[in-house]
This record gives structure tokens, C-alpha cells and sequence, in this order.
């Protein structure tokens, strides 16, 4: 398998986290965010997990992703099953985890150069 270093200023790598934080590209947060290659979002609006409605959802969907991550601070969270059917209606192939292993798993499919969006739920 080949592995490409990411040499860039304008993709978002995370850079560190722990605890209830994470810092993208050694910004550091603790809100729920959003996060494309290139662009971040907070997203304060996400108080609860049924809170990642289909607006939300779809936001996400026009940036045509081959994969989301969802990465939740709090253990055994995962996305109702509705939205998981939107996404992959959408042919979007969708992932759960905490948010550690969400932010390495973020920092890989970047250097595989994969189009994924990563919303790290450090709030839920």
C-alpha cells in the first residue's frame, strides 16, 4: 500500500486530541464540529444526537463524500437509523466510533487522499 505525506497548509489535519478536545491543525476545540479536507464548521446547533437532522445531513451530502466519520466523545453513540439510510441511499458509506479513534481514522483517508467529512461530537 502506498502512503502519501500531506504537505499542505489548506488541509485540515488533526493535529492533537484527547479528553473532550481535539485541535484541527493546532486550533484547539471543544464544540461539535464539522470538518472537510478544507473547511470547518461548528456546529452549536447539535446538542443531542437527534439533532443531526436531514438539513444538517444534507449539507454534508453536497459535498458528494465517499465516506463520514462520526466521532463521539461519549461511547456506544451511533446515528439513528433513518440518517444512516440517507447517507447511504446517497451511496455514502458512514462510520461510528469515539472520537480518538474517529481522529486518526480522519488523518489517514486524508493522506489516502479519500474525500471523507469527519463530525467530531465533542459535546454529546
Amino acid at each position: 500500500m502506498e502512503f502519501n505525506e500531506i504537505n499542505s497548509n489548506s488541509i485540515n489535519l488533526i493535529t492533537a486530541y484527547g479528553e473532550g478536545y481535539l485541535e484541527v491543525n493546532h486550533k484547539k476545540t471543544t464544540e461539535n464540529i464539522l470538518i472537510y479536507p478544507e473547511h470547518t464548521y461548528l456546529m452549536s446547533e447539535i446538542k443531542t444526537i437527534d439533532d443531526i437532522d436531514e438539513t444538517i445531513l444534507n449539507k454534508a451530502i453536497d459535498f458528494d463524500p465517499e465516506i463520514i466519520l462520526f466521532g463521539f466523545n461519549a461511547t456506544n453513540h451511533f446515528l439513528p437509523r433513518d440518517q444512516i439510510k440517507l447517507l447511504h441511499k446517497n451511496q455514502i458509506a458512514v462510520e461510528c466510533m469515539n472520537l480518538m479513534s474517529a481522529c486518526r481514522t480522519f488523518n489517514i483517508l486524508l493522506s489516502e487522499q479519500r474525500r471523507v467529512i469527519f463530525f467530531a461530537l465533542n459535546r454529546l
